[in-house]
C-alpha cells in the first residue's frame, strides 16, 4: 500500500483529466506507470476511501472532492484526515500511539508485524507509509527529533501548526464509552459517548447501543476534528 500523498495524486489526476472519472489506461499513461503498476496505486486509494472502481473505470468519491476541490482550507485538512482514518490499520496504529511518541521506522516495522500481523515482506513499507501519511494529514509533527501525535489542551486532535502539550488523562477521558443504559421501559438501549470540549466543558452524545466501542471511538475522532476548529 502506498502513502496518502500518493492517493491524493491519483484522485487529482482523475479529476484534472476526466472530471472525476477516468479509465485505468489513461490514468497509467498520465502517471507514467505500467497497467499492472497503476492497479497497485488505485488499490491504495481505495483503502483511503477516495475512489471506487467498476471494471476499468475509476471514479472519485465525495470525500475526494473535499481534497481536490475544497471550499475552505479547513475542509481540505478535515477531508485528508478522514481519508487517513478510513484506512483501518492506520486508524488502529493511531490509537496505539496517541498520547505518545511514534517509534522510528525500524521499531514501528516490528510492531506492525508482531502486533498487527503484517507480513514480513510488507512491514517496512507499511511503517514508512504510515509515518509519511501521518505527517501529510497534519496529525503529527517532529519535535526534538521525535515524531509526536499531538493533542491540544482538551486532549483532542490538534493540527500540526497548533501549540500542544500532553495533559494527564482524567478517568472521564480514559472511559470513552459508558455502559448501556435504558432511557425508558421497553425502549431501545443506548450508550453515551463522553466528549471533552474547549474551556473545560463536557458533553454527552447518545448513540445506539449496538454501536461497537471501536465505532464509537471513530465517531469521537471525527467530532474531535470539528472541535479543534472552534
Amino acid at each position: 500500500m502506498f502513502d496518502l500523498d500518493d492517493a491524493v495524486k491519483v484522485i487529482t489526476i482523475v479529476y484534472k483529466m476526466g472530471g472525476g472519472k477516468l479509465d485505468l489506461t489513461t490514468l497509467a499513461q498520465a502517471m507514467n506507470y505500467s497497467p499492472s503498476t497503476i492497479r497497485h496505486h488505485v488499490n491504495s486509494a481505495k483503502y483511503y476511501g477516495l475512489i471506487v472502481q467498476e471494471k476499468d473505470i475509476i471514479t472519485n468519491t465525495e470525500l475526494a472532492k473535499g481534497i481536490y476541490m475544497p471550499i475552505s482550507n479547513e475542509e481540505k485538512i478535515r477531508s485528508i484526515q478522514n481519508a487517513f482514518f478510513s484506512c483501518k490499520i492506520y486508524s488502529d496504529l493511531f490509537d496505539r500511539f496517541k498520547d505518545a511518541r511514534v517509534p522510528d521506522e525500524s521499531i514501528l516495522s516490528n510492531i506492525v508485524h508482531r502486533e498487527f500481523k503484517v507480513s514480513a515482506t510488507g512491514k517496512d513499507v507499511l511503517a514508512k507509509n504510515f509515518i509519511s501519511s501521518l505527517k501529510f494529514a497534519h496529525l503529527a509533527k517532529e519535535k526534538d527529533g521525535e515524531l509526536i501525535i499531538h493533542l491540544n489542551e482538551e486532549g483532542t486532535i490538534a493540527r500540526a501548526d497548533e501549540t500542544y502539550n500532553f495533559p494527564q488523562q482524567t478517568e472521564e477521558q480514559k472511559s470513552l464509552v459508558t455502559k448501556e443504559e435504558d432511557l425508558s421501559i421497553g425502549g431501545p438501549k443506548i450508550q453515551t459517548v463522553n466528549l471533552i470540549l474547549s474551556e473545560g466543558r463536557n458533553a454527552k452524545l447518545m448513540v445506539p447501543g449496538n454501536l461497537s466501542e471501536k465505532e464509537a471511538e471513530r465517531l469521537k475522532k471525527q467530532i474531535d476534528i470539528l472541535v479543534m476548529e472552534e
